[in-house]
């Protein structure tokens, strides 16, 4: 019976559990810890569920999977690591919410015009975002649709730099955070398209009663979109 459970036991990784030297230090808590979690690295078993759940069922450097069984217990943290923790996490929430006022003021001030810099087409996600916005045509196609809606220079530039330091920091923000952020891209580029479209069908309408627009006519349409945008966005600040 003893040979039979032994033959069911899924053998772990020769460098799982309790290494041969004399250890090392966790990489997640940074403590002194003598058990490996995968190849490379040194892990106490809260700590390697942590590292699992939060970043990846995976090692980041030797591709192993982390093993959270048979690890020593994570040490009990001292009174300044408590209090240290305790500060560093109302950091974070602070950090949390200043962006998320940000966003706020975003969703409608400056979400239309970044929409109509990238021509109606919402890029696939925050980090191509922050690389087309890092460069010098966007910007400058940016800038002057926020200039066409009424919208002040200062205020673009505000943005651009905002968003740059954004780009920097946004993985240490909250998924809640990121989240807030995403939703605010979805509204702002849902909008002015919804404006876009609009202004085509007044387009249309006109030309069906009227005959065919003249080119006058067109750029009054056209503009009288971007005020609409403008005014939408003044009146939420």
């Amino acid at each position: 019976m003893k040979r039979l459970l032994l033959s069911c036991t899924p053998a772990l990784p020769r460098w799982a559990g309790r290494a041969a030297d004399e250890g090392g230090t966790c990489v997640v808590c940074q403590h002194a810890c003598a058990t490996r979690a995968c190849a490379c690295s040194y892990m106490h078993q809260k700590c390697a569920a942590t590292y699992v759940k939060k970043f990846s069922p995976h090692c980041s450097m030797c591709q192993q999977k982390v093993q959270t069984a048979n690890l020593d217990p994570a040490p009990e943290p001292t009174r300044e690591e408590r209090r240290l923790a305790s500060e560093q996490k109302q950091l974070r929430r602070a950090r949390d919410l200043a962006w998320r006022a940000h966003f706020h003021q975003w969703d409608v001030a400056i979400w239309p015009s970044v929409a109509h810099a990238f021509r109606f087409q919402r890029p696939s996600g925050a980090r191509a975002l922050f690389l087309h916005m890092s460069m010098q045509d966007y910007q400058d196609a940016f800038r002057q649709r926020h200039m066409d809606r009424g919208r002040s220079r200062d205020e673009a530039d505000d943005f651009i730099a905002s968003l740059l330091v954004l780009s920097r920091e946004f993985d240490a923000l909250s998924p809640k955070t990121r989240s807030v952020f995403h939703a605010g891209i979805v509204r702002g580029f849902a909008f002015t398209a919804q404006r876009r479209r609009e202004a085509v069908d007044l387009e249309a309408h006109l030309r069906r009663r009227s005959g065919p627009l003249t080119p006058h006519a067109a750029e009054g349409s056209a503009d009288a979109l971007s005020l609409s945008d403008g005014a939408s966005g003044a009146g939420s600040d």
